[in-house]
C-alpha cells in the first residue's frame, strides 16, 4: 500500500533548463538568425538551443551552430549565464542560459539556412533590434 501522507509522496523538481549558445563575432557586428517558427517566430535570436542530457553548454554551443548555420566555430571566453524563460506548448519554462563569444573557424564561410531560420545577418553589437528573449540585450552588453 502506498503512504497517502504529502512527505511519501515524489519530489517535483522545477529545474532550469541547460542552454548553450555562441555569441560569433566578426568586427562590430554578430551573426543573428531569424527564427522561422515558434516560440519566437520572426524574431532574431543567436545560434544555440539546449543542451542534450549529458552535455557541456560550451558544446552545445558548437552543435547547435553547425545545426542551424553549417558553420564551424571555436570558443572563446564565456560571457556569462543568464536566467530567461521559453515558452513552449502553452507553458512557461525556466532556463539557464550560457553564451560563449565564438569565432567561425573558416573567416569567410557563409551560413547555410535551416527551416528554423528565415534569414542569417551580421548585426552592429551597437545597433541590436529587440532579440528574442529578454536576457538577451543584457548578455550582449556585457560581451561588449
Amino acid at each position: 500500500m502506498r503512504c497517502p501522507a504529502p512527505a511519501c509522496q515524489p519530489w517535483t523538481y522545477l529545474n532550469a533548463k541547460p542552454s548553450g549558445s555562441a555569441v560569433i563575432a566578426r568586427g562590430d557586428a554578430f551573426l543573428a538568425l531569424h527564427w522561422a517558427q515558434a516560440p519566437a517566430l520572426g524574431r532574431w535570436d543567436l545560434p544555440g538551443g539546449f543542451c542534450d542530457a549529458d552535455e557541456h553548454p560550451g558544446d552545445t554551443a558548437v552543435r547547435e551552430t553547425a545545426q542551424e548555420t553549417g558553420l564551424k566555430i571555436y570558443l572563446r571566453p564565456l560571457i556569462g549565464l543568464y536566467l530567461g524563460h521559453y515558452p513552449w506548448q502553452g507553458e512557461t519554462h525556466s532556463t539557464l542560459n550560457v553564451y560563449y563569444l565564438a569565432n567561425l573557424a573558416d573567416k569567410d564561410a557563409q551560413p547555410q539556412m535551416n527551416d528554423e531560420s528565415l534569414e542569417a545577418a551580421w548585426i552592429p553589437l551597437h545597433d541590436t533590434p529587440g532579440l528574442a528573449f529578454e536576457h538577451q540585450n543584457l548578455m550582449l552588453t556585457d560581451a561588449v
